[in-house]
């Protein structure tokens, strides 16, 4: 509960971001929450057109996201949003890097916690209603040790120890994240 309202939070600041960088002719690298998953980087970037990431997840280097840049200026395109998820490293360090790569006028962007709060997304809202009542129907029911799990838009429980265990299929994630690079340029 509350990935869609941090979701939207970063693509409206990317569309905010998206004017400033293609008046000033700029490249932003805007830092998002993520210590070790990238999804609200990969999520918002192909919701919102972004021109690179950084997640940590990916492999991609400063070198890979600094020939993006020069293959986007070849095609004319002078301005970048470029996505770091938090959990890669220093934003900064990644920016100080970049200009030594690719000529351009850089600005950092961290949006740090105004990701955090908010009214949350109506998405947000029933999740959390849905989730809820499916909670207290598990607990009436007398079950324990589980989970209130959204999968395939279904509610599901889960017992906890499945979450202590990290079980995930990755198998999504890297498909879009082949998608998300391919959109990039």
């Amino acid at each position: 509960i509350g990935y869609d309202t941090t979701l939207n939070i970063i693509i409206e600041a990317m569309v905010r971001l998206r004017d400033t960088a293609t008046s000033h002719e700029r490249t932003y690298l805007v830092e998002v929450m993520g210590r070790d998953a990238g999804d609200l980087a990969l999520y918002a970037s192909l919701a919102a057109g972004g021109d690179g990431f950084f997640i940590p997840e990916s492999n991609a280097t400063v070198e890979d996201i600094a020939e993006i840049i020069r293959e986007r200026r070849k095609m004319g395109k002078l301005h970048d949003i470029i996505l770091v998820s938090e959990g890669v490293g220093s934003t900064f360090e990644i920016g100080k890097k970049l200009k030594e790569l690719v000529e351009t006028e850089l600005r950092i962007t961290i949006l740090g916690h105004v990701q955090r709060g908010g009214a949350p997304s109506a998405f947000d809202r029933v999740l959390a209603t849905k989730m809820g009542a499916k909670a207290v129907k598990e607990l009436m029911a007398g079950a324990s040790g589980m989970m209130i799990c959204s999968e395939s838009n279904q509610i599901t429980t889960k017992f906890i120890d499945h979450a202590w265990n990290g079980i995930v299929d990755y198998t999504q994630k890297r498909k879009d994240t082949e998608l998300a690079y391919i959109l990039t340029r």
